[in-house]
């Protein structure tokens, strides 16, 4: 299990539209090899929220694999 911190940084509207979004700085809190790539745990150094990551063999960037939640 590889558990180096790494950030990526990205931006959603809040729920009601407010202008104040989190630019969420995803950092990662645990990453794990599967047969497609490598599926990272991450969370928002800001608000806290949570998101897993899937970075396939080829790609140079990861694709969210759920929506941040918390």
């Amino acid at each position: 299990m590889d558990t180096r911190t790494e950030q990526t940084t990205t931006r959603s509207p809040s729920p009601n539209g407010d202008a104040d979004a989190c630019e969420h700085g995803w950092m990662t809190e645990s990453r794990h090899r599967v047969s497609t790539g490598t599926v990272a745990y991450v969370r928002c150094a800001r608000c806290g929220r949570r998101r897993v990551d899937h970075l396939g063999e080829d790609a140079r960037v990861p694709t969210a694999l759920s929506r941040s939640v918390g």
